[in-house]
């Protein structure tokens, strides 16, 4: 297995763990305390969302498919 795929599938669970542990915390009742949150978990799980279709564009990639523009001729 290729480095490339190593790190790729390693970045998209992580992600994923990322993604539902903020899901978690964002989805759990705010308690009224002086204290403030150190952490925007709704940030977090925008962050961990759009790391995770970049890694799946990539995978796509990956496996042969073309995305984007077409680099030869068209617009």
């Amino acid at each position: 297995m290729d480095l490339d795929w190593i790190l790729t599938l390693a970045g998209a669970a992580l992600a994923v763990v990322l993604l539902a542990v903020s899901l978690w915390r964002n989805a759990r009742p705010r308690v009224d305390t002086v204290r403030t949150r150190w952490i925007s978990w709704r940030f977090m799980m925008m962050l961990a969302a759009a790391f995770l279709l970049i890694a799946a564009v990539h995978i796509v990639n990956k496996l042969g498919f073309h995305t984007g523009r077409n680099s030869i001729g068209g617009p």
